[in-house]
């Protein structure tokens, strides 16, 4: 949970280009990058998000993806805390 979050979103793509999480003091906790835009799963999307946390220098975690699929039919129930515990 954050206080405030600031996104900057491309006009070209209306997709997210950074987003800037702060805490409650206004302090900058992460920042979240979001690049190479692709086609993925027939819609135009971000294919690397990197995200940085502020209190740990050199550190980053970066999420590639390689493929989507926006086709997939879950039910209401998939998104249960019981359904949390037991995913695979």
């Amino acid at each position: 949970m954050y206080e405030k979050v600031t996104y900057w979103v491309s006009r070209e793509y209306y997709l997210p280009v950074k987003v800037e999480n702060y805490d409650e003091y206004g302090d900058l906790v992460s920042t979240i990058n979001f690049r190479e835009i692709k086609t993925l799963g027939g819609r135009p999307m971000p294919s690397v998000m990197e995200m940085i946390p502020e209190d740990k220098r050199g550190h980053r975690t970066v999420v590639t993806y390689h493929q989507t699929d926006f086709q997939v039919n879950l039910s209401e129930n998939f998104f249960s805390i019981q359904s949390l515990t037991t995913a695979r």
